[in-house]
């Protein structure tokens, strides 16, 4: 099978193709072929965007929880007792300086990295979901049955009928050739 498979780089496009005394059955091999490679493609894809989000996500945790248990200590001691339940702008500065101090926190630019990155795999995952058919392979021009009877192979009767006549004229033109050397040289030879 694997010797009537056809494999063509052009430019930026790879054509696959498969020979066959059958065009159905070379159809519905090209076709599956594609179909497998997009299917597993994805499925990797799918996959690897999984882990990395579950990993970026483990990540993302163990920076919160290391934040929280630092800053949120020591924001509890700066504002002490000063936060009453009906006491709004105590509170809302309390957030305003939990606020500032994440800014200001060497991980905010990791956090924001880790953000990111679970974003962009996410992106992925949706993509596989959305596009399955289409996620890996593009098919420009799908495979089909040819319509008509086409020749891909050369006219025999044609290239024999074209050697016929090219033998033909070449053979004139060099026994013409030749005689008319043999009389020059004959004309010479008389005088």
């Amino acid at each position: 099978m694997k010797k009537n498979m056809i494999m063509e780089a052009r430019d930026q496009l790879t054509v696959i193709g498969f020979r066959s005394i059958d065009p159905s059955t070379a159809v519905d091999v090209v076709n599956k072929i594609i179909q497998r490679l997009n299917d597993v493609v994805a499925e990797n894809a799918y996959e690897k965007a999984q882990k990395k989000v579950m990993h970026y996500q483990k990540q993302l945790f163990s920076f919160d929880s290391l934040f929280v248990n630092r800053i949120v200590p020591e924001t509890l001691s700066l504002t002490g007792e000063h936060v009453s339940k009906g006491n709004d702008k105590n509170f809302n500065a309390v957030i305003s300086y939990l606020q500032a101090q994440l800014m200001n926190s060497s991980s905010f630019s990791e956090r924001q990295s880790l953000i990111g990155n679970i974003q962009g795999n996410e992106n992925i995952i949706m993509r596989v979901v959305s596009e399955r058919d289409g996620f890996a392979l593009k098919v420009f021009d799908p495979a089909s049955v040819p319509e008509k009877e086409e020749k891909i192979w050369p006219l025999h009767a044609l290239i024999i009928f074209v050697g016929f006549i090219g033998g033909l004229i070449g053979s004139l033109m060099l026994a013409l050739v030749l005689g008319f050397g043999q009389n020059v040289r004959g004309r010479r030879v008389l005088r």
